[in-house]
């Protein structure tokens, strides 16, 4: 990775405010639970026990899940109005995956000027990723929606 000017100049910290700490954290758990949904997709489609599920699942990155999804899900319907809809949500899935990642991977910090915070900033992939609350928040419940979406889709 090639560090940055910016990067360097930052401070890492871990304080930040209340409500940022909070949101953050509720990114975290609602992508986990995004993650467990997709986990049990490909069960609920080929109707497995979760006994059986639970030996060949093993561990697989987001995308790899996604594409299992995918490939259970032609493999057993033939209904392409549906498959149409459930690649646009796998789609948002690898999206809302590199923000997620962005979040919980990224370098958090402030730079600071006569011991006073100036600004806050969030690093990933060489591009300050900004720590607006609003963003988080949006990013938040889009990761909610999509999970109660996947969660009760008609498998």
């Amino acid at each position: 990775m090639t560090e940055t000017t910016s990067l360097f100049k930052m401070i890492l910290t871990d304080i930040w405010e209340a409500q940022t700490c909070e949101i953050v954290g509720q990114v975290t758990i609602a992508f986990a639970q995004l993650e467990h949904v997709l986990w049990l997709s490909p069960k609920r489609i080929k109707k497995l026990p979760f006994s059986t599920w639970e030996g060949m699942a093993g561990r697989v990155t987001i995308p790899r899940r996604c594409e299992q999804i995918r490939q259970a899900y032609a493999t057993k319907h033939m209904d392409q109005k549906r498959e149409a809809e459930l690649d646009r949500l796998l789609d948002k899935v690898i999206a809302l995956n590199d923000k997620r990642n962005a979040i919980a991977h990224g370098r958090w910090g402030c730079k600071k000027r006569d011991g006073a915070v100036i600004s806050r900033h969030r690093y990933w992939k060489d591009k300050d990723r900004g720590t607006d609350e609003a963003q988080l928040m949006k990013l938040r419940d889009d990761i909610r929606a999509l999970r109660d979406r996947l969660g009760r889709y008609p498998w």
